[in-house]
């Protein structure tokens, strides 16, 4: 369940193109999501191709354990960073990841920075 050079050549310059796209208003999840589904590929797979391994690591672990060491629910969080619950779920399963504005805004809520909530724990 891969992709060859060509393909990932392919992902590289089409992401690239649709970046810049109003339409997507430079959201890389949503052009993510398109992507693995025009290659019948995981979303991992497409996010790995452009941004590596370790782009966001355990960001989904990361966000979970601050949430609840902090005794918050997913409702409580989603109110406090300005965006839906189900968006917290989704961020916490690694289904899609938080724009750069929100990591900068979960970070100032938990009060860690956004290397902490990023990086690869082992």
């Amino acid at each position: 369940m891969g992709l060859n050079n060509y393909e990932i050549k392919e992902v590289k310059i089409t992401y690239k193109m649709a970046f810049e796209n109003p339409k997507y208003q430079r959201n890389s999840n949503i052009i993510i999501n398109k992507l693995a589904a025009e290659y019948n590929v995981p979303f991992e797979v497409i996010r790995r191709v452009l941004f590596g391994i370790k782009r966001y690591g355990n960001i989904g672990t990361n966000l979970r354990i601050l949430r609840m060491t902090r005794n918050l629910t997913q409702q409580d969080a989603a109110r406090a960073i300005e965006v839906n619950p189900t968006t917290i779920g989704h961020w916490e399963l690694n289904k899609s990841f938080p724009r750069k504005d929100k990591l900068e805004k979960i970070a100032e809520f938990y009060g860690v920075s956004v290397e902490e909530i990023t990086e690869e724990k082992s």
